[in-house]
């Protein structure tokens, strides 16, 4: 036990634990078509608008009315998360430019309903701190637009 200990404090004190889990849970899923895409994305990323700047995405199967999934060692910093229920398993969101998007949408932090802007980082933004001793994971919700 006492090496455990040992162990684990030398850990902290040379900062040998720097990751976080993260949690995702997203709400509202109206339907069992197609896949969800969940990206986690930083403030370069998410301001760029570039779906092939990602930090990390998955594709998961779509569950009404939620599904979840934990991003895993992640270091401390300021995240985002974009996320889409892909109806037709294309792996794009589908966005029309004279009826705007065709596919249920969310962001990180807020219920976001319109596509035309997309949110300011500041609003959407989250940070992961270096864990303290914790088996759990930081949880964020994500709930999409009808």
């Amino acid at each position: 036990m006492k090496k455990i200990v040992g162990w684990l404090v030398a850990g902290l004190m040379t900062g040998a634990v720097q990751a976080a889990d993260l949690r995702v849970n997203v709400e509202n899923l109206q339907s069992d078509k197609g896949k969800v895409i969940i990206k986690l994305v930083n403030r370069h990323m998410y301001e760029a608008e570039d779906d092939a700047a990602v930090l990390q995405s998955r594709i998961i199967a779509t569950r009404v009315p939620a599904v979840s999934y934990t991003f895993r060692e992640l270091p401390p910093g300021e995240y985002a998360l974009q996320v889409v229920h892909d109806l037709n398993s294309n792996h794009e969101f589908d966005y029309n430019v004279f009826t705007g998007p065709s596919e249920p949408f969310g962001v990180s932090r807020i219920r976001w309903a319109e596509a035309d802007n997309l949110p300011d980082w500041q609003q959407v933004k989250f940070t992961l701190n270096e864990p303290v001793f914790t088996a759990k994971p930081v949880t964020m919700t994500v709930t999409l637009n009808e």
